[in-house]
């Protein structure tokens, strides 16, 4: 059974020695779990007077420590890492420091190191809470940061664990609005053509990026193609769904279908805001700024400058073009290996949005594995798989730790979600091992 009192208890020392620092340095991940939790440690510290800065990251390797340990104030601040951390010993060099975090631990801290995650008493940090729910029982404020956090990093619907807890929490507070609706992004602003058309999370084969196919249905409906999603009456949302759901059925995408109905959270407070009171709206937004070197222009979404909002949409709009793109080449060039489906993105695919593209395509019965170029030259790696191959046995962040220590280095993650940095000169023996290992974990014989 979780201790959630261990865990509360772990959560109140954190808070009491944050409010004990004068300058720290919030470190936080770029996509929408990352930035909302940085956001939330900010929004906390701003309410208690202290003076802080953030920086964002891709990854904790040696490069950005190298960069960080060059800064004149590097021995003078506080440190405060949100959705990283767990896989960098590095971490334990630093005097003060804080790791507010929910995957796989890979590395033992110091005691002087306060580390925050609700896996250390028996959550799963996969489904049970992000990092943005843990800094939210870490800090206890910004409760809407805490679900738009881990809205992005697709841990809803919120039926277990510390998410579910939080959830509770903002229902008896008036701060969500929770019911089953279609999961496409833009459902408050977009026409109903633009819907489908635009439409990356998910990815509608036949659809996304066909305006014309995205018309006749929506003309098939008898619906007026200039209207919104949440213009349209009940029986108008009915019919509008069943097509698409009929429409990617036919085309054998049974899976993308079974998910475009889900539970769907709305933020009442942020009702009269473009893009703000749909949480998925949200997070999607957050995580396409983050993934496009914009992490300023999330975080100040995320503390509410709506004035940032129009720039924000010019990022999204990049995004999807690109994710687009990214997917169209995965599908026609993805291989299957034995145990694995391989996406060889080099030259390709962006790292920033490979992980995105794996856990898009709809395959499901075996794991997804992306590969694409780091800013260094390096091999990036995202493993994405589903949660009936977790329960079967497969852990993608063992996988990806183990695999970095013989073959490259910063790897890890969840079960069903994880990375590594391979060097090229490694990645037939990488993939071999990843076949293997694989097979070991799913004990197929």
């Amino acid at each position: 059974m979780p201790d959630i009192g261990g865990f509360l208890n772990k959560c109140n020392f954190a808070r009491q020695r944050i409010l004990t620092f004068t300058n720290p340095l919030i470190i936080h991940h770029y996509d929408c779990d990352g930035i909302s939790s940085g956001a939330i440690v900010s929004t906390f510290l701003t309410e208690n007077n202290i003076h802080h800065d953030l920086i964002c990251t891709k990854k904790l390797d040696e490069h950005f420590f190298d960069k960080l340990k060059q800064r004149s104030d590097f021995n003078k601040r506080e440190y405060i890492f949100t959705d990283l951390g767990s896989s960098s010993e590095f971490l334990n060099q630093l005097d003060k420091v804080v790791i507010i975090d929910h995957h796989q631990r890979m590395v033992d801290f110091d005691n002087h190191v306060t580390y925050v995650n609700a896996m250390s008493y028996g959550f799963d940090g996969s489904h049970d809470m992000s990092a943005s729910t843990t800094a939210y029982f870490v800090c206890q404020t910004a409760i809407e940061l805490g679900i738009l956090g881990a809205i992005g990093d697709m841990q809803y619907p919120f039926e277990r664990g510390l998410n579910k807890e939080m959830i509770e929490i903002a229902k008896k507070e008036g701060r969500i609005e929770v019911n089953e609706d279609l999961v496409l992004f833009g459902k408050s602003i977009r026409n109903l053509v633009e819907l489908l058309t635009f439409s990356v999370e998910p990815y509608l084969p036949g659809l996304s990026n066909d305006y014309q196919l995205s018309k006749k249905l929506v003309a098939d409906c008898n619906l007026d193609p200039n209207l919104t999603y949440y213009d349209l009456t009940f029986e108008q949302k009915k019919i509008f769904v069943s097509a698409i759901v009929k429409f990617l059925i036919e085309r054998n995408y049974h899976n993308i279908a079974n998910k475009l109905v889900s539970v769907v959270y709305r933020f009442p407070k942020f009702k009269h805001m473009k893009y703000l009171y749909d949480a998925n709206d949200f997070s999607s937004i957050v995580n396409a700024c983050g993934r496009n070197s914009r992490c300023d222009l999330a975080i100040d979404l995320c503390k509410l400058k709506v004035e940032r909002v129009n720039e924000a949409e010019q990022v999204m709009e990049k995004h999807r073009k690109l994710i687009s793109e990214s997917i169209q080449y995965a599908l026609s060039n993805y291989i299957s290996f034995d145990f694995f489906y391989l996406i060889d993105g080099r030259n390709k695919i962006p790292e920033s949005i490979i992980g995105i593209v794996c856990s898009m395509l709809g395959l499901r019965d075996k794991p997804v594995i992306g590969l694409a170029y780091d800013e260094n030259n390096n091999i990036k790696v995202s493993g994405r798989a589903t949660k009936e191959l977790v329960e079967s046995g497969l852990n993608l962040g063992e996988l990806m730790s183990e695999s970095s220590k013989l073959f490259g280095k910063n790897g890890g993650g969840h079960k069903i979600a994880a990375g590594a940095v391979i060097y090229e000169k490694n990645l037939n023996q990488f993939l071999l091992y990843c076949n293997n290992t694989i097979k070991k974990q799913l004990s197929i014989k």
